[in-house]
């Protein structure tokens, strides 16, 4: 029975690349490269921790009022 595997060469015998693969290579590098850098800068959301903090912000002051509203009606 046959595992299946097909290997890629080895260490010392290195595959020749035609110039389209390197091309799309670099491209692929470029853009996780990019990703990573917007990452760094404005975390996985693509938000900046500004655009985070006022949304929050925004959900914990609608949520208080909600309470503030439901124990209003309670002592009613």
């Amino acid at each position: 029975m046959s595992s299946g595997f097909v290997s890629g060469g080895t260490i010392d015998n290195e595959i020749e690349r035609d110039d389209a693969w390197r091309a799309a290579q670099q491209e692929i590098e470029q853009k996780r490269r990019l990703k990573a850098e917007e990452e760094a800068k404005h975390g996985p959301s693509g938000q900046s921790l500004y655009e985070v903090l006022q949304a929050n912000k925004g959900m914990h002051t609608s949520c208080k009022l909600r309470v503030c509203h439901s124990e209003h009606q309670l002592t009613c």
